[in-house]
């Protein structure tokens, strides 16, 4: 190479490894007369350029890639050493795959931008559904609620007080028939001649009991529950001794110990089930069997109704209210009740004894007094503040006197529509009928047999 040096200019690092300015140093790559690499620092003619001498320099270590000068952190050659593919340099001198991707040509690409449409089957679908979708939620949350609150009719309680209309025990009945009226029942009983008057009456209730198996346990029948209680006689009242069988009812009585009693019995009701309300029970028609023998005395099998303010069982409710009536009686040849008057008072008679007809001629067994009740509970006479279930008369209605205002008189009578006995003397079986209502005459013939 003669004598000439090899210069390469290096930018001077300062404290952090940054080039500090543009001034350069010199340093000699080849000595002259020589081909083996002689590491030397020369002096720049400049003087705020750092000097780098020989010492300052690592050997390289023989063997390492890219022979890295001992102690250095990076060597020149491998800061700017290429790699022998072009495609790996950054350059972007050669084409990729992908360039057409992120390098639109408008010329090449405009007769496929200039297709484009919004109107795309796609895009339409889309719409649609969206359409679909929208309608449905306002048709749900908004139409439909209007629609419903504008149609809708009325409920009614049909005659129940509870709340909702509901019976007592509040159960909804799990048949196919919601009616009143059995689907066994024939058509030819839907209609009634009656024996008084001749006029026609309409069946309202009926129950075949042609389903076997049937329970009245509370409430799992909506018309019937068989009540679990003693009272006075000698059985106790249990719900598995009535059940349905071969089309009829069944209760069972039985010589059996139970619940300190010698006797299990069973008796079934209608108590706050269903009644009939604003009307008048012109037929209640029933087919009864009583199996056994007549000779066998002590028993009482009966079937009655009673007026819903009384409980059978329950004395609590009966006192005051047995068998009072308030029904005014339709019958020309009845007197007509619901008023404040002397029936309505203990034993029928006032404070000083009166009327003289209420204490002679009456039970032999009680004094021969007309009635021995204590009065009705829930009278015509009932003071304001007082306490009665209602309802009350309008200013505009009057009594059976004539009185207007006022509460209307409640009670629970009783109509016996079979009462059969044994007579201890003769073992005769004997069956009667009977109506039941207080306040009571004087002059009824209740031993009437014609």
């Amino acid at each position: 190479m003669g004598g000439e040096n090899l210069r390469l200019d290096i930018p001077t690092p300062n404290a952090y490894g940054a080039p500090e300015s543009p001034q350069s140093q010199t340093a000699p790559l080849f000595s002259s007369g020589t081909s083996t690499p002689v590491l030397a620092g020369y002096a720049s003619s400049r003087s705020s350029t750092q000097t780098f001498s020989a010492q300052h320099m690592k050997v390289p270590i023989v063997g390492m890639t890219g022979a890295m000068p001992a102690q250095s952190e990076i060597s020149f050659s491998s800061k700017y050493s290429l790699s022998p593919d072009p495609a790996r340099w950054d350059s972007h001198m050669l084409n990729e795959p992908d360039d057409e991707l992120h390098r639109p040509d408008p010329r090449r690409d405009r007769k496929l931008d200039s297709a484009g449409t919004l109107f795309t089957a796609r895009g339409i679908v889309n719409l649609g559904c969206l359409i679909i979708l929208a309608l449905g939620l306002i048709s749900l949350f908004a139409v439909y609620p209007m629609v419903s609150y504008l149609v809708k009719r009325p409920s009614t309680t049909l005659g129940g007080y509870n709340l909702g209309g509901v019976n007592a025990s509040g159960q909804v009945p799990e048949m196919g028939n919601f009616g009143l009226i059995d689907n066994d029942t024939p058509e030819s009983a839907y209609y009634h001649t009656s024996l008084n008057d001749g006029s026609e009456w309409e069946l309202v209730f009926s129950d075949e009991f042609n389903a076997d198996g049937r329970s009245f346990y509370p409430g799992d029948d909506p018309y019937w529950e068989a009540v679990d209680l003693g009272t006075n006689n000698l059985e106790w009242y249990s719900p598995d001794m009535i059940t349905t069988n071969d089309g009829k009812l069944n209760i069972t009585l039985a010589r059996q110990k139970w619940r300190g009693m010698d006797y299990k019995g069973g008796m079934i009701t209608s108590w706050n089930k269903f009644c009939f309300t604003a009307g008048l029970i012109s037929s209640l028609e029933a087919n009864v069997s009583l199996p056994g023998t007549s000779k066998v005395y002590g028993l009482w099998p009966a079937m009655w109704a009673l007026g819903n303010l009384g409980r059978a069982g329950y004395g609590a409710s009966l006192d005051g209210t047995w068998p009072y009536s308030y029904v005014r009686l339709l019958f020309s040849n009845f007197p007509k009740r619901d008023t404040c008057d002397v029936g309505t008072l203990p034993n029928q008679t006032r404070p000083d004894g009166t009327p003289i007809n209420a204490t002679i001629n009456g039970d032999k067994y009680n004094g021969d007094v007309l009635s021995y009740l204590p009065g009705q509970r829930l009278s015509a006479c009932t003071c304001e503040g007082e306490s009665h279930p209602g309802p009350k008369r309008k200013s505009s209605e009057t009594d059976g006197k004539g009185q207007s205002g006022g509460y209307v008189g409640r009670a629970a009578p009783e109509i016996d529509v079979l009462e059969a006995t044994v007579d201890a003397g003769t073992l005769i079986g004997h069956v009667s009928q009977s109506g039941q209502w207080a306040p009571f005459n004087y002059a009824y013939e209740w031993w009437n047999s014609t």
